[in-house]
């Protein structure tokens, strides 16, 4: 196979093993949407590089907040809904939750 052909891999063909070494760099740990291994170089000491850290640190900040509310599991019944609206409109007004993630929660809401 040429080296052509061996960079355009399909995602279903790459392997998400991650490569410790990059040339003279530990490489973060995270794959892309496509299979691939993130090209940037690791924080010292940590798995991920700078970029993905920083997500990482939002998403667990994220479903923290999100278990805090105690939000029910299955939003069925127009009485679960109207429990998870109110439950995140007072998370909203006292701070538990930023703009952002009450965003999230109100469209996952809409969407049941």
């Amino acid at each position: 196979m040429s080296e052509r052909a061996a960079n355009k891999e399909t995602p279903a063909n790459v392997q998400c093993a991650p490569e410790l070494w990059y040339g003279y760099y530990r490489r973060c740990h995270h794959f892309l949407k496509n299979g691939r291994q993130c090209k940037a170089p690791a924080l010292k000491g940590g798995a991920l590089c700078y970029r993905h850290e920083a997500q990482a640190a939002i998403a667990a900040r994220h479903e923290r907040s999100v278990r805090q509310l105690g939000l029910p599991e299955r939003l069925v019944d127009p009485r679960k809904r109207l429990e998870a609206l109110s439950r995140i409109m007072h998370g909203l007004l006292t701070g538990e939750i930023d703009q952002r993630t009450a965003g999230r929660l109100l469209v996952r809401v809409q969407v049941a």
